[in-house]
């Protein structure tokens, strides 16, 4: 997951507009292939960050109301697809010719590679997989009903607010947020009861941007460097 607020290699840089020919990346398929799926998973990530962005900064009213549920949403989806972009640098890992590839960057584009190749051998890998299989793109009926009585457990008389409307945003279902976010600190965090659930998700959270912000710089940069031979 990267920050709504992130700030890449090159900071305070204006951007800057290239052009490569598309048959370029047909010259040699295997590296064309893994620099065009970073082309697609980079495209992917901006506009889920960009969003998480929108959402913690909106003046529109009906966005300020759901903000959090907002937030939320892109960051999980921004979580799935930085897992299924992870594969790529398996991929490159496993290949000397990709390898290769990425030796002949510079020596910061290789320490973003090496931050992230290190990952896919940690705890919090696989606790990003699980995100991706169980509340990022999925509605898991066991862990919904699990967190529900547990709310209900907790708090008998307890109730939620819901609305429709004319637009989509008026549609709003107060307990589909609160158990989302519930399934994500409980079951996918594995923050336990009794801990400070602020400070043990900032932890987690803060783990997983230094992750998405390596895993970018690396694609980024690599990229450029692959267009600009």
């Amino acid at each position: 997951m990267i920050s709504a607020s992130v700030r890449l290699r090159g900071k305070g840089m204006s951007s800057r507009t290239w052009s490569v020919r598309s048959a370029k990346l047909l010259e040699d398929e295997k590296l064309g292939s893994v620099v065009l799926r970073l082309m697609m998973a980079m495209n992917d990530l901006g506009i889920t960050n960009s969003s998480m962005a929108e959402w913690e900064k909106t003046d529109d009213p009906k966005k300020k109301a759901r903000w959090r549920g907002g937030v939320l949403y892109f960051g999980r989806v921004q979580s799935a697809h930085l897992f299924e972009a992870l594969s790529i640098i398996d991929e490159i890992k496993k290949d000397k010719d990709l390898t290769a590839a990425v030796d002949k960057a510079d020596q910061a584009t290789k320490k973003s590679f090496d931050t992230v190749a290190q990952f896919l051998h940690s705890n919090d890998y696989k606790m990003m997989a699980k995100m991706r299989n169980v509340v990022a793109f999925h509605y898991d009926p066991k862990l919904a009903m699990r967190r529900l009585r547990k709310v209900v457990e907790d708090s008998p008389g307890h109730r939620i607010l819901y609305s429709l409307g004319s637009e989509t945003l008026d549609w709003y279902f107060e307990l589909g947020d609160l158990i989302a976010d519930e399934i994500v600190i409980r079951e996918v965090f594995q923050i336990p009861e009794g801990t400070d659930i602020k400070k043990a998700a900032i932890d987690v959270l803060d783990r997983l941007h230094k992750i998405g912000t390596a895993f970018a710089d690396f694609a980024g940069y690599f990229i450029r460097a692959y267009c600009a031979k």
